[in-house]
């Protein structure tokens, strides 16, 4: 194959038009904030004057959002086609706190594909007292937004209200028991099938769960994953004087409580609980994994700088929020657009949490 010389039109040419292709790329507050060095929430929040942002950083962003070339005008676009282009993300008061740390990652990967898609994302959260009287978003009752995407476990007499409101919606990290909803989530019994088969192939045949499956959907998934591993192995009649809760069935964190008959392990529901039973355990006078073999669920940056690397099931939480904001867009723009449940691939992660009982 002949090489072209370096000076030859062709690929000159060539380069040029690449250039030019970067250089027409659609400037994006996502854009503007890797140029700055901030978040893309931070970004929003100056450009569309809103409270968290320092008059000289907002200024900063504003500057460079006008070098740039990057223009923010929504008030012409609800006049031509009838939209706010604003998305509502709804999440319950009760997921903002210790535990829930991923649910920030996954507001900010919101807004950022949001924003892609020349869309703002508002944030409300959900009182208890607002969930119980299951009183309409604010968002809703001004009419601000077009679409709305809940985020966390809420009631179904919430949900049920919700669907009655005539405007687009995805359920993201947990789905309805009732009604067909559209829903992203991860694929939670897989994932926990495939970490308790992880320990039954270590050796271990008495396996205990740390969960309130009254809770949440995706901790019910896992418990029935749990137990699906225990069942294909003649092991579950013993799971039930075993079982730990680590919160109330409102979804409020609770003292864990050992029980008096250890087991050799325990699947966690998640990252941050397998860590409080890890510190109990402590506490007792058991090592891990030297005494008690423990293991996680969806692999949270908060635990992998721990003194023990605990074994875990990642989940993607950028795919799940990317596939949401994707889900959220189409129904917007097609209100026949309705694609289910989609289930997002979990994958186990192996460290030091596990001590082997027998040959794998």
């Amino acid at each position: 194959m002949n090489a072209r010389p370096p000076g030859d039109f062709h690929s000159t040419k060539s380069r040029y038009m690449q250039m030019n292709k970067l250089d027409t790329k659609p400037i994006t507050m996502k854009t503007i904030a890797q140029a700055i060095g901030v978040s893309t929430v931070t970004v929003s929040k100056a450009l569309n004057n809103k409270e968290g942002v320092s008059n000289e950083l907002r200024e900063i962003i504003k500057n460079k959002a006008k070098e740039m070339g990057y223009v923010y005008n929504p008030i012409p676009k609800l006049l031509l086609n009838g939209k706010t282009n604003n998305v509502a993300i709804l999440v319950s008061k009760k997921f903002l706190v210790r535990g829930y740390d991923v649910y920030f990652q996954i507001y900010e990967t919101i807004i950022e594909r949001l924003s892609d898609l020349g869309y703002y994302g508002i944030l409300e959260v959900l009182s208890k007292q607002a969930e119980f009287d299951c009183e309409v978003p604010r968002v809703l009752k001004e009419s601000k937004v077009d679409g709305l995407i809940l985020l966390g476990q809420i009631s179904e007499s919430y949900l049920s209200m919700i669907s009655t409101q005539k405007i687009p919606f995805v359920l993201l990290d947990f789905y309805g028991g009732y009604e067909q909803m559209d829903t992203v989530v991860a694929d939670n019994f897989f994932g926990s099938y495939m970490i308790t088969s992880y320990l039954i192939k270590n050796g271990h045949r008495k396996i205990g769960f740390v969960g309130n499956y009254h809770s949440t959907s995706s901790i019910l998934d896992r418990y029935m994953g749990y137990l699906k591993g225990l069942i294909e192995h003649d092991l579950v009649n013993t799971c039930d004087q075993y079982l730990v809760m680590d919160r109330d069935t409102g979804g409020a964190m609770i003292e864990l409580t050992l029980p008096k008959v250890l087991p050799t392990a325990f699947v966690c529901n998640n990252d941050e609980v397998a860590n409080a039973l890890i510190n109990k355990l402590n506490e007792h006078g058991y090592k891990v994994p030297e005494d008690i073999s423990v293991v996680g669920f969806d692999n949270f940056e908060s635990i992998k700088n721990q003194a023990i690397g605990i074994t875990t099931v990642e989940v993607d939480f950028i795919t799940m929020a990317t596939v949401s904001v994707e889900v959220i867009y189409k129904k917007i723009n097609d209100s026949a657009y309705s694609p289910g449940r989609q289930l997002i691939n979990c994958r186990l992660v192996i460290r030091d949490s596990v001590k082997p009982l027998s040959e794998t």
